[in-house]
């Protein structure tokens, strides 16, 4: 049997280490068994020269085990629900560590799954559901297309600690403060019963408050099932993510002409994605999914939705990120600056402090002093700005540019902004018209 590495093997160069741990196998003995996994992913964090590092704000309680004897296991909490094994690495009194992302299971796999804490690949409950597909939710909204909402997940593996779902009711609430995820169980099937009940129908919407393409959706594939349903009656379909697009969505979508995929991309920086979307793809496979969808002719929307203030606004950055999706075929640019719930306000804050810094949260509690309705929003002239810089970025690249979501306060009226900065004739970038039942199948109105 092979020996256990060595702490010299530790007290070295992070970087080096990082690269030099893929291919060693962990190990792990229990009474049950012994479980091994090959390393195929790792990551390194160096010390407080490093932002996306923990020792960044210098030996916290938390952190102060970086600058440890090299070789010890440092293990963390994320968002309640990510436990994160790290190895120290440097020599002692240097910060660094070594984060295992992912491991290729070669021993033991049985006894993996009977000892894990949730049920893989996200812990969750199946429930069935009477769930009716419907329009938009009252209220303010500048969306101009009808949209049917189709949501076959409550609850979401992305991991986004900013997500607006998280102050949701029901369902929202089991998965905000437990971690479970609640599954519609068999629901292609219910909105495959009530699509054949109606006449007339909008574009579908998966789904406005949770990732369709989530790491659940791959046990479950609720969401290519539900496109299925949609593309089979000729209605149009579109959806949001921030993970890895299916192939068979890509192949089913591009039969309809007016189904179309958009893509958040909130950053270029890799690491940065990695805390705001930690359990999303990486940013150059979300640059990929643009690009598959445009090689198909599918019209491809890309979203900057949120952008964070003092973390992914230079205009350097957006400059990049919307130079790279329009190299690729993107048609449309849709973003938001990023609003605070006022229910999650703390904990929005709270990840903030813990990753930047206390600095960070001063300035956003500074900046974030417009309330509208159940949200906070930043200052009226930082998101003008903002929006005033992209929409001058897209006229250069001949794209054009809409926001999301995004108000202000004039005489106590609630406003929307998309009358002062939208480019293109609805917030899509797309037209799709109402589609009315002929037989079997749906056709343009």
């Amino acid at each position: 049997m092979t020996k256990p590495l060595p702490r010299s093997f530790y007290a070295r160069d992070t970087k080096e280490v990082a690269k030099d741990l893929l291919g060693k196998m962990l190990v792990r003995k229990l009474a049950e068994g012994t479980i091994k996994g090959k390393i195929v992913e790792t990551e390194a964090y160096y010390g407080e020269e490093d932002p996306a590092s923990h020792a960044f704000r210098g030996r916290t309680e938390r952190a102060k085990i970086m600058w440890g004897i090299p070789g010890t296991a440092y293990v963390y909490l994320i968002y309640g629900m990510y436990y994160l094994f790290n190895i120290v690495t440097e020599k002692k009194g240097k910060a660094g560590a070594v984060l295992l992302r992912a491991l290729d299971p070669q021993e033991g796999i049985g006894v993996m799954r009977r000892i894990r804490k949730i049920e893989e690949p996200e812990k969750h409950i199946l429930v069935s559901t009477k769930k009716e597909i419907h329009g938009w939710w009252p209220g303010k909204r500048e969306c101009t297309s009808e949209r049917m909402l189709i949501n076959p997940y409550n609850g979401c593996g992305i991991g986004c600690f900013f997500c607006y779902a998280l102050a949701f009711p029901g369902h929202f609430q089991t998965f905000c403060q437990k971690g479970i995820i609640t599954v519609a169980k068999d629901f292609d099937r219910v909105v495959a019963k009530q699509l054949d009940s109606i006449d007339i129908a909008s574009c579908g919407y998966l789904s406005p408050v949770t990732d369709p393409f989530q790491p659940l959706n791959e046990k479950y594939h609720l969401s290519e099932k539900i496109i299925r349903v949609f593309i089979e009656r000729n209605i149009p379909i579109e959806f949001i993510t921030k993970a890895f697009i299916p192939q068979e969505v890509i192949e089913l979508i591009k039969l309809q002409t007016h189904s179309f995929g958009q893509v958040s991309i909130l950053s270029v920086d890799d690491k940065m994605r990695k805390f705001l979307v930690p359990g999303g793809s990486s940013t150059s496979i979300l640059f990929n999914n643009l690009e598959r969808l445009a090689n198909e002719g599918i019209f491809a929307v890309c979203r900057i939705d949120p952008i964070f203030p003092y973390l992914t606004d230079k205009p350097e950055d957006l400059t990049e990120l919307i130079e790279r999706a329009t190299g690729i075929g993107a048609k449309h640019i849709i973003a938001s600056v990023l609003d605070i719930p006022l229910r999650i306000k703390e904990k929005i804050l709270k990840a903030l402090k813990n990753h930047f810094g206390v600095g960070i949260e001063w300035n956003y509690r500074k900046l974030y002093q417009e309330k509208i309705d159940a949200y906070l929003n930043a200052r009226i002239d930082y998101r003008k700005k903002i929006f005033d810089l992209l929409g001058n970025i897209c006229e250069k690249k001949n794209i054009t540019f809409a926001l999301c979501m995004e108000y202000q306060l004039k005489e106590g009226e609630i406003v929307g902004l998309n009358q002062e900065f939208m480019s293109s004739q609805n917030c899509e970038g797309i037209n799709i018209p109402i589609y009315g039942r002929k037989e079997e199948k749906f056709y343009p109105v």
